[in-house]
């Protein structure tokens, strides 16, 4: 009689000389075997014809031909024999996995789901929890486990909306998924919709009022509440600022008699040139002016990004003039070879006189200040007569 000797569940087997089993990976396992195949010279007597057809190939596609096998696949391969046809083996499967009840087939695309979900590939994950969707089985707890497991899909993928629309899908059917709510909350709070994502997670947090992550969702919610609403108080203070200032920059021009206008396209102004109070927030404190000094005779142009009204423009030409400029090539502008003019409301000139301060030339009445900016046209002595000629003659064209 023979004996039978069977191998204890405690006892370790012997694995053959060289193989190892710890963390061996499907991936692995081919490559080793592939390895293991082309890595030694075959001696002594010729192989099979089968197996000499496959040592005949190389380990790449050996690796190839292995992959088409369903029981080894690392990845989809839809063709057969040769990249030519369909994987029948693999269709194979497919047609096992459509059999059966709604709800068992249902079931297999979830499972398939599940497989695709645990390597992160959340696409084909996705397109498995949807196929099962579609079979539309009675089985409520299959469709609420596939639409939440396809909202966290398009969570991960960022299909925010996507998620949305499940999560509200599977609480159709189970209002008590806190992962319906949890899963919702995030996708809501990553489109800044914190209103919905606070009521979500509160629902999340009223059923697993214990869950680590349902409960540091919730601080986080808060936390963007928070800052979002110092934001608009902050963006409501600068608008009541900006509103106040000009009023009050308004009113301030209106009692120094100063006139202004608008034009359909005004000139771009850089940041904080505007006309403005010499102090933040003080109207008493008097008030600063853009100014543009206009070379006019040489289309060049300086500008003044806050001049006081107190000051006189002789004493700003000091300043700006008390280098050369650049282009001045025939040195024709200093401070005491110039002359400065504005234009008047009817398209005139008035003669600005530099021991005048700024307030007294634009409260004259007979100039305006357009689009907030202070226009002096600056002109070299020795050549008024030509520039008053070219003015005359630009007003006539206009």
């Amino acid at each position: 009689m023979v004996h039978i000797e069977e191998i204890p569940d405690e006892e370790p087997l012997n694995h053959p000389h060289g193989l190892k089993n710890e963390h061996l990976s499907l991936d692995r396992m081919i490559a080793e075997a592939a390895s293991a195949h082309f890595g030694r010279p075959m001696t002594g007597a010729d192989l099979p014809d089968a197996m000499a057809a496959v040592k005949s190939v190389s380990a790449d596609e050996f690796i190839r031909q292995m992959n088409k096998m369903p029981l080894f696949m690392t990845e989809l391969d839809e063709t057969g024999e040769n990249d030519e046809g369909p994987n029948e083996a693999l269709e194979a499967i497919k047609a096992l996995q459509e059999e059966g009840d709604p709800w068992e087939v249902a079931q297999n695309f979830k499972i398939s789901g599940n497989e695709r979900f645990k390597v992160k590939n959340y696409e084909d994950a996705r397109e498995f929890y949807t196929k099962a969707l579609n079979v539309n089985c009675d089985r409520d707890d299959i469709n609420v486990a596939c639409l939440n497991n396809r909202a966290q899909c398009n969570l991960e993928m960022r299909n925010y909306r996507k998620c949305i629309t499940d999560c509200k899908a599977a609480l159709k059917l189970d209002v008590k998924q806190d992962k319906a709510w949890f899963r919702a909350a995030k996708a809501l709070l990553a489109l800044d919709k914190i209103e919905e994502a606070e009521a979500c997670i509160d629902n999340a947090i009223m059923l697993k009022p214990d869950h680590t992550q349902v409960a540091d969702l919730g601080k986080k919610i808060k936390a963007r509440k928070d800052h979002l609403e110092k934001m608009e108080n902050q963006r409501r203070e600068r608008e009541r600022k900006k509103k106040w200032e000009e009023e009050a920059i308004k009113m301030s021009l209106q009692a120094r008699e100063i006139s202004t206008k608008s034009t359909k396209q005004p000139p771009e102004m850089p940041d904080g040139v505007k006309i403005k109070f010499m102090e933040e927030g003080k109207i008493e404190s008097g008030l600063l002016f853009p100014v543009l000094l206009i070379y006019h005779l040489h289309l060049q142009t300086d500008m003044i990004a806050a001049m006081p009204e107190t000051t006189s423009v002789g004493d700003q030409l000091t300043e700006v003039l008390a280098e050369p400029l650049e282009w001045d090539e025939q040195r024709e502008y200093n401070p005491n070879s110039v002359e400065c003019y504005m234009e008047t409301k009817t398209g005139g000139l008035v003669k600005v006189g530099k021991n005048v301060s700024l307030l007294a030339v634009l409260s004259n009445g007979k100039c305006e200040i357009t689009d907030g900016l202070v226009r002096i046209l600056v002109v070299p002595k020795k050549r008024n007569t030509e520039f008053i000629e070219n003015w005359k003659k630009t007003m006539k064209k206009a």
